[in-house]
């Protein structure tokens, strides 16, 4: 004991012990009386000793308990997981830290509220409820956006909880970003479909070619000729079809062998200019481009006529998509937004997340007031002859060549459309500061 300890001084006559036994009959420790006199009544003494044993073990387990669980909660909080615990009415009773992370709700905005509500997503979340209530057990994934409305896919498990009755009192989720690992798995797969595109292509262009080159020539030929105006349209559509046949074969083998990229240090203005000219002329009367290149905007690195194939392929989609949406009488024009906006993708951060090296790029958004798309369509738009349009109307091709045009260059497409709210797509390009 330390010399200033008042029982230093003590010279005691009697004492009596007494073991602190836990609920589960374990000791916990001892607890002694000390006296200065020697006892007149032992029993008495030992009898009160066990009603202060008995409260200061439960103390003692009590405060245990209480270290366990702020230790097992400090654990948690550490986890990179969402780790939620939702009552049977889906009261939210725990939210760590790796919640706050992926959602951005703070604990206190989080706790006590609905998880349904908070999260905007009744229905999904209803049938996994319903799961986990009937089988105990519930695995599967989310579309979900976060506090700040950023779009992330996770991964989630819920586990039933019950009580010592068997009786269910808690549902436990645990939940992980797996956003960029779908994204790295859709690059493969859209990788993979189109090496299958150029193995393909490279397989049987050569022969097609041969097929068709006699008929487009024949065609144009016979055309010359004084034909009834039936025959000269049936002539006409012959030709027509049999080129856009060839053409179609020509922007596979664009696809399947790669680009050659001019690279060249394009200045924004100007490059804006020469899209103006391309596109303007293509817009109905009641639809307006609208450029924004800011001043100071970086100069893009890449190949203009390549790279004005794209965003001409782009604008004319979002006029395709605008129009289906007829203004009311006294509406405002409609508009076609592009737009220019340098960027630095980080090495650690950025640039995975958009599947790029990091550097300077330069983002050209191309924004639409059209209808917008799935969540299904957009997985999907940049695979080779999947197309949107009417039968005949498109050959499914354009954004599958823009993207990788766009890849060539060392550069990326992203999009982001909902039904009913236009698409936004974003086209990124290495520039040069």
């Amino acid at each position: 004991l330390p010399l200033s300890d008042p029982v230093v001084e003590f010279t005691p006559e009697a004492f009596a012990g007494c073991r602190l036994l836990g609920s589960d009959g374990v000791a916990l420790g001892f607890l002694y009386l000390y006296f200065s006199e020697p006892l007149a009544r032992p029993d008495f003494a030992l009898s009160a000793l066990r009603i202060f044993a008995a409260r200061a073990a439960a103390e003692v387990e009590r405060k245990e308990a209480l270290r366990k669980i702020q230790e097992q909660a400090s654990l948690l909080d550490r986890a990179h997981e969402s780790i939620v615990i939702q009552n049977m009415d889906g009261i939210i009773s725990y939210w760590n830290t790796g919640s706050e992370l992926l959602y951005g709700w703070t604990k206190v905005e989080a706790v006590g509220t609905n998880y349904e509500r908070l999260l905007d997503d009744e229905k999904e979340l209803r049938v996994a409820l319903e799961y986990v209530r009937n089988t105990g057990e519930w695995a599967g994934e989310f579309h979900r956006r976060s506090k700040t409305g950023k779009s992330v896919i996770v991964g989630s498990r819920w586990t039933l909880v019950r009580d010592n009755e068997g009786e269910p009192t808690a549902i436990l989720c645990i939940e992980a970003d797996i956003t960029e690992r779908r994204r790295l798995e859709e690059r493969v797969q859209r990788s993979h479909r189109l090496d299958a595109v150029g193995t393909l292509a490279g397989g049987i262009a050569h022969d097609l070619n041969n097929v068709l080159t006699p008929i487009i020539l024949s065609t144009d030929l016979l055309m010359l000729g004084d034909h009834p105006p039936r025959e000269q349209k049936a002539l006409a559509a012959i030709s027509k079809n049999a080129k856009r046949a060839s053409e179609m074969i020509h922007q596979i083998l664009h696809v399947a062998r790669g680009m050659v990229v001019k690279e060249a240090d394009l200045p924004c203005p100007t490059f804006f200019e020469g899209l103006r000219a391309d596109v303007e002329h293509l817009l109905p009367e009641d639809m307006e481009l609208l450029l924004e290149c800011p001043s100071g905007t970086w100069k893009i690195v890449g190949d203009e006529s390549l790279l004005r194939q794209v965003f001409v392929n782009l604008c004319v989609n979002a006029r395709d998509a605008t129009t289906q949406n007829k203004p009311a009488a006294g509406e405002p024009t409609r508009q076609i937004l592009v737009r220019a906006k340098n960027l630095v993708l980080e090495n650690r951060t950025l640039a995975p997340e958009h599947g790029i090296q990091p550097g300077p790029y330069v983002r050209i958004d191309v924004i639409d007031e059209g209808m917008g798309m799935s969540r299904e369509t957009q997985t999907q738009i940049f695979d080779p002859f999947y197309t949107t349009k009417p039968v005949g109307s498109g050959t499914g091709l354009g954004l599958s060549i823009s993207l990788a045009i766009i890849k060539s260059h060392g550069g990326t497409i992203e999009v982001d459309s909902q039904p009913g709210r236009g698409s936004r797509f974003r086209v990124y390009l290495p520039a040069r500061t």
